[in-house]
Order: C-alpha cells, then sequence, then structure tokens
C-alpha cells in the first residue's frame, strides 16, 4: 500500500497569531528562482522590487512567510499570494524553508523576530505509561 502524502496546510506553519487582518497581507508572488518551481506553506520571502520572492541564497532577510501552497510556476511569472508579514505570531520552526542553514538561518529568523514572528521548535508529546 502506497503511503499518502498530505499537503502541508497553514497550521502546520503557523501556531499562533492575533488578528489575521493586520499580520496577513495579499501580495504579488514573483518566482526569480531561474527555473520552473512550486512553491509551499513556510517559504520565506524577500521583497524584489514591488513584488515578494522566495530567498534562494545568500544573506538577504525574510521579510514575510508564504501561507499557502502555489503549483508550479515558470521562471518569473506571479501569482497572488498570501504571506504573514508581521507579528504577534509565532510559527513551527521546522516547517520554515529557506536555502540557507547555520548562522544565516539564525540570522533569518532573528530578522523575522523584528517583524515579530517568533519561530519556536514545536514541541513532541510523548505518552507514559503508568502501573
Amino acid at each position: 500500500m502506497a503511503a499518502t502524502v498530505r499537503e502541508k496546510v497553514v497550521s502546520d506553519l503557523l501556531k499562533f497569531e492575533t488578528d489575521q487582518r493586520y499580520n496577513r497581507k495579499v501580495v504579488t508572488f514573483i518566482n526569480e528562482t531561474g527555473d520552473a518551481a512550486a512553491f509551499e506553506i513556510g517559504q520565506m520571502l524577500e521583497l524584489s522590487s514591488a513584488n515578494y520572492a522566495p530567498i534562494v541564497s545568500g544573506q538577504t532577510d525574510p521579510v514575510a512567510l508564504l501561507l499557502e501552497n502555489l503549483p508550479e510556476m515558470a521562471d518569473d511569472a506571479t501569482a497572488s499570494a498570501t504571506v504573514l508579514v508581521r507579528g504577534p505570531a509565532v510559527v513551527d520552526k521546522a516547517q520554515i524553508i529557506s536555502p540557507d542553514s547555520g548562522a544565516t538561518l539564525l540570522s533569518q529568523l532573528a530578522a523575522l523576530e523584528v517583524l515579530g514572528i517568533v519561530a519556536k521548535d514545536e514541541p513532541t508529546l510523548t505518552t507514559t505509561q503508568t502501573t
């Protein structure tokens, strides 16, 4: 039997936010990766001219997180998308998509905190059997 893969949903990433009308924004998203690509909830975004684009490399600080899955888009194609631009909000750190790691990723997470978006490790729940 083949395993069923569930598409990522907003609640996988976003654990707490105050008012959606304040924290979220519908923007023009542009694919500037150089290739056709699909994008998932949690993608770190940068501001590119007047559009929001995925961070592809380097030490770019994010200005938003993508809050919807976007189907495959050609390079330089645009689409309307909902993004998280400010907090207060808490997101699951494991669900954030960034091409960077290590110190660069920590710097990007700090930039999100400046926006009021705090990335935390989602706690794992364990059960303890008592006799």
